[in-house]
This record gives C-alpha cells, structure tokens and sequence, in this order.
C-alpha cells in the first residue's frame, strides 16, 4: 500500500471515524427499527469490530512500513475512542506486524 507516516494516520483518524458512526448504528438506531432489543445490537457490534479487525490484519501485511508506523500513531492518539479491548487488539498487532517488517529489513 502507498503512503507513508501521513497516510497511515489519516487512514486511523478515518477508520476510527467510521468505526464510531457504525457502532452507534448498529447499538441505537438499527435495533429499534428491526425491533430487537439493545442487547442484541451491542452483540452484532461486536461481532462487526471482531471480523473488521481479522479482515483489516490480513492486509496489514502489505502495508509500507512508514504506513504502518501512521497508523499506529493515529490508533494510540485516537486509543480513548476504542473499547480497551479492541485497542489492545489493534496495537498488539499493528506493533507485532511492525517489528516483523523492520526484521525483515534489518536482516533481510
């Protein structure tokens, strides 16, 4: 992916964004529509961030490092708007893609 340190953190500023739109969607406003219960809304947000993170790790992989470094900033910047346990998630990960491609780079 394109993009250095700038890129990656606009794109964190805007998933985040996002991510926060579709949370309130799928936890206030959808579940009275469909009439179920709150409860059911704050399981399908859940599920969401779960599958949105996996499909997001897989393409971390082909983030430039300069990229990724952005994006990490932006996430620990922005860490207030997350559910603790999904911004563990994606700093343990982001930093564990990190260091494999600066071992890569370092050692070939």
């Amino acid at each position: 992916m394109a993009g250095g340190i700038k890129h990656g953190f606009r794109r964190a500023t805007a998933v985040t964004g996002t991510g926060i739109v579709g949370y309130y969607l799928i936890t206030r406003v959808i579940p009275p529509l469909l009439g179920i219960t709150s409860q059911m809304g704050y399981i399908v947000a859940y599920l969401v961030a779960i599958v949105s993170l996996y499909s997001l790790f897989l393409k971390m992989n082909y983030w430039s490092t300069g990229y990724l470094m952005g994006w990490i900033i932006g996430i620990y910047f922005l860490r207030g708007l997350f559910e603790p346990w999904e911004w563990s998630i994606h700093m343990l990960i982001s930093i564990l893609y990190l260091a494999k491609k600066l071992k890569r780079k370092i050692f070939g």
